[in-house]
Formats: structure tokens, sequence, C-alpha cells
């Protein structure tokens, strides 16, 4: 069962999706570096 706030932050990241995907690709290929 997915409460209502929980579907509204996810509304919310998927509004900033692109910023969230550069962070979350960054993140990746820092992690891959070492």
């Amino acid at each position: 069962m997915v409460d209502e706030n929980e579907s509204e932050v996810i509304l919310v990241a998927f509004g900033h999706r692109e910023e969230i995907y550069k962070l979350m690709l960054f993140s990746f290929e820092e992690e891959r570096k070492e």
C-alpha cells in the first residue's frame, strides 16, 4: 500500500527527474572510478 505522502514525494521527484538523474549519474560515475 502506497502512502499518499509517498506518492507526493515521488511526483515531486519526477518533477526534478532531470536534476536527480544527473546527480545519480554523477554518483554512479564517481563510484565506478574507485
